[in-house]
Formats: C-alpha cells, structure tokens, sequence
C-alpha cells in the first residue's frame, strides 16, 4: 500500500556488474566437465585467450565455490 501497488515495485540492483556472465560462467563450468580439474591459473589464461576476460583467480574461485 505504501508505494500504490499490492507489491513493491522493481528496483535494479546498484553497484558493479557481475565480472562473468552466465554465458561465460556456463562455458566455464562445461570447460571443467569436459577436461576435469584445471589450476586456477589455467583457468584464468582459457578465460583470457578464449572469451577475452581479464579476471582475478579470487573471481573465479568465488564462481567455483557457488556452483559447486
């Protein structure tokens, strides 16, 4: 009732985009079924060669962690 609606409105998110995509965190996860484990090193370089992202071992551990 406080904003005229029975819901409160939409409202995007503030702050700095997500550094993956879900194109890119999908692509990553499938490089890691198809050719098992990789360092996190290797990781970042497929990531930087491949998709052309420039991202942070502690990024991709994050996604790592999140997915599972």
């Amino acid at each position: 009732m406080q904003y005229g609606q029975p819901i409160r409105p939409y409202i995007q998110k503030t702050g700095r985009p997500a550094a993956l995509t879900r194109a890119n965190r999908e692509a990553l996860l499938k490089l890691l079924l198809y050719n098992g484990w990789k360092y996190l090193d290797k990781i970042q370089y497929w990531l930087y060669h491949e998709r052309g992202l420039n991202v942070t071992y502690t990024t991709i551990y994050h996604i790592l962690k999140k997915e599972g």
